[in-house]
């Protein structure tokens, strides 16, 4: 009572299923059949190799955390970028006053955090007059750095650096 294009869907999902677990112990049936599909699972556009030892999962742990820890960091500077950005608008227009001790202080911090970056940014760039668009070519390069470190993961991933 099955049609072939029912046999070809349940053969393609099949080859996409995904494992949690090594060695197949709780996996749907039949996802894990030989002793290649234990060690080694496919996941979509990935094939993924579980840690097997314990040493191998720390180190992996180690990586996922340390490649965590870069993302986030990259990720806060491009929210600081972007603060400082804004904070300056505003100072600029008079919206904000500097004499209030509360603005005054977010501003410098804003600033310091993200001048040395900015700084060397705005010294290559023409002078466009009253327009200061260094914030923006220091967003797109932290957005640069963000692909290339995921991009890094996933080639150690599927390289087999990973551990």
């Amino acid at each position: 009572n099955r049609t072939p294009d029912l046999v070809i869907a349940n053969d393609a999902l099949y080859q996409l299923s995904y494992c949690p677990v090594p060695g197949g112990r709780s996996c749907p049936r039949g996802a894990a059949k030989s002793r290649r599909a234990a060690r080694w699972t496919r996941a979509p556009g990935l094939l993924v190799s579980w840690p097997t030892s314990a040493t191998d999962t720390h180190r992996a742990m180690i990586l996922d955390a340390l490649f965590f820890l870069v993302q986030a960091g990259l990720q806060l500077f491009f929210w600081a970028v972007i603060i400082a950005a804004i904070i300056s608008l505003l100072i600029g227009f008079n919206v904000l006053d500097t004499r209030n001790r509360l603005v005054w202080t977010l501003g410098d911090f804003f600033s310091r955090v993200t001048e040395p970056v900015i700084r060397p940014v705005r010294a290559r760039m023409p002078n466009l007059g009253g327009i200061d668009i260094s914030p923006m070519i220091v967003l797109l390069l932290i957005q640069a750095a963000m692909l290339l470190v995921s991009a890094i993961q996933r080639y150690m991933i599927v390289g087999g650096i990973y551990f």
